[in-house]
């Protein structure tokens, strides 16, 4: 089954240019050197998925015109990878029912103490995102496969950040391409 990737971006944590650097990188006339945060758009014959919805997640959906979204894959719960997460909710309006958002257990965690109006029983329908937080699945040691629309995926645990031993997560899809991020080693 043939897929397209997009790469949506794929600065650093503050995108390129930064904010008043001086250096050659961030004050250059090339393109090249114009890269919004990391995150990435796979699209099937039939499903349409992103990774990771960092603060350049609204401007990336317009820039290449996304409309439709099936899901959404969280790497981490670092900032420039969820800090976008409210402007899913135009896809979740157009869905009528929660929209699924994958990620490991801590980073759905995170996200609802980030975000407590997303399980609020007050009524902030009109300005909250429905979402349906979908943990990933480990068995005996394993990151366990799922598959989303005719998408199979399957989720590798690394390690992100030793000190504190914060896990990020990269994913293959359809065992023909695989997208990893912010990482120091990648569990055997």
């Amino acid at each position: 089954m043939s897929l397209t990737i997009t790469i949506l971006g794929s600065g650093t944590s503050t995108g390129v240019p930064i904010i008043g650097c001086p250096c050659p990188v961030c004050n250059s006339n090339d393109p090249k050197n114009k890269r919004l945060r990391a995150s990435i758009f796979v699209q099937s014959k039939n499903t349409s998925l992103v990774v990771d919805t960092g603060p350049d997640f609204r401007y990336q959906m317009i820039r290449e015109n996304i409309n439709t979204l099936d899901a959404v894959l969280y790497t981490h719960i670092h900032y420039d990878h969820v800090g976008g997460f409210d402007d899913i909710r135009p896809f979740s309006y157009r869905r009528k029912s929660p929209f699924p958002c994958y990620a490991d257990s801590y980073t759905i965690e995170q996200m609802k103490t980030r975000h407590p109006y997303i399980e609020s029983t007050e009524n902030y329908s009109s300005s909250r995102p429905q979402v349906n937080f979908i943990p990933l699945q480990e068995k005996n040691g394993m990151m366990q496969p799922f598959t989303i629309g005719d998408i199979q995926i399957q989720p590798i645990k690394m390690l992100h950040v030793k000190d504190i031993s914060l896990r990020s997560y990269g994913y293959v899809f359809n065992r023909q391409v695989g997208y990893l991020t912010d990482f120091k080693e990648i569990d055997k």
